[in-house]
């Protein structure tokens, strides 16, 4: 995911100072490059496939049930049963699809959740990801606005690597970051 987010981020940078019509021929671009180079790298490793074949009975299960079963002798599950297990936790009760469980609760392995937005709607609830989306919504306006393709290039990078991967739980990526929101804010209140 975080070389996935890095190229995306890259074509986002490339396409920025041409038309809307060229920029999202280019972002359609980028991301069909995008899913072509995920299909390769599974096909061709095996890594990941049996993620990819488990994806539509999982589904399947979550909708018709609310829980998916898990086989708790498993090591590692994939990123879309680690999503599928906070959802169905979320779905036990209205107060948790709202609020969440609270910062730092045991989601039911004992490493992190791979999807910071997944995360936060687990932690947080619908809330903290209305309030996430709030920020990065006006952000981007703020960034699209102003035009610094540095800035929106660095910002989509961590956007979009939030879908995939935890980079607020490593100290390194997190305090990354802090920088660029650090920029992006000292950006907004240069110009009011």
């Amino acid at each position: 995911p975080g070389t996935l987010a890095a190229f995306l981020a890259l074509v986002v940078v490339y396409s920025w100072k041409h038309s809307w019509k060229k920029r999202l021929a280019w972002w359609a671009g980028g991301v069909a490059v995008a899913v072509g180079y995920t299909a390769f790298y599974v096909l061709s490793t095996g890594y990941h496939l049996g993620e990819f074949r488990a994806l539509p009975s999982q589904l399947q299960e979550l909708l018709s049930t609310g829980k998916v079963t898990q086989d708790w002798f498993q090591g590692d599950v994939g990123r879309f049963m680690m999503w599928f297990m906070v959802i169905g936790k979320l779905l036990q009760h209205w107060a948790y699809a709202l609020f969440g469980y609270g910062p730092g609760a045991f989601w039911g392995r004992q490493y992190p959740i791979h999807g910071e937005y997944v995360s936060i709607l687990f932690n947080y609830g619908l809330v903290g990801l209305v309030i996430l989306m709030g920020y990065i919504v006006s952000t981007w306006r703020f960034l699209a606005q102003k035009g610094d393709t540095i800035l929106i290039g660095m910002f989509a990078a961590i956007c979009l690597d939030m879908v995939g991967n935890f980079p607020l739980q490593i100290a390194t990526t997190a305090a990354m970051i802090c920088v660029i929101c650090g920029l992006i804010e000292r950006e907004r209140l240069k110009h009011g």
